[in-house]
């Protein structure tokens, strides 16, 4: 595409998108105000939130990597998940959560768990065995970044 055909190109998709809208707020193209689509701003504390959360997810990727020196990638990965799910448990048995007994809500808590935490880590650790930690950070500690609080979480 060439640069004179980017904004023809840009204003048929706009147009595409707003005519499958089923629902939602009504968004104008590329707006560039402050004001987001459901009247959130971003303040000083929510761009605090957002760099401290940055940085504490690009950290890990960090200190990972210096403890790749000393051991091997799965392991690191056991110690990372166990020591979580320590401090999980912690605060469930802290704010006295009642604990389901149910067998199928554990087996799926535990494919869930495989599928979100055990393999990504694992693959993310054993790749930075072949990569610097600074390029294997980079997808996750841009995250948040690209979600920023404008739309918040349903309950």
């Amino acid at each position: 595409m060439l640069p004179h055909e980017t904004k023809t190109r840009r204003l048929e998709l706009d147009e595409y998108a707003s005519s499958r809208r089923i629902c939602g707020p009504s968004v104008p193209p590329h707006s560039t105000s402050k004001t987001r689509p459901n009247g959130a701003q971003m303040d000083g504390k929510s761009w605090l939130m957002l760099i401290v959360l940055s940085i504490l997810w690009g950290g890990s990727f960090f200190f990972t990597e210096i403890a790749l020196v000393d051991l091997p990638p799965f392991t690191l990965v056991l110690c990372r998940v166990a020591i979580a799910s320590l401090i999980l448990w912690w605060v469930v048995l802290l704010r006295n959560v009642p604990i389901p007994r149910d067998p199928t809500f554990w087996g799926a808590i535990a494919v869930m768990g495989a599928l979100n935490n055990l393999v990504p880590f694992s693959l993310i650790v054993w790749g930075q065995t072949h990569i610097a930690s600074g390029l294997g950070s980079d997808p996750k500690c841009h995250h948040p970044a690209f979600h920023p609080p404008d739309r918040p979480y349903r309950h």
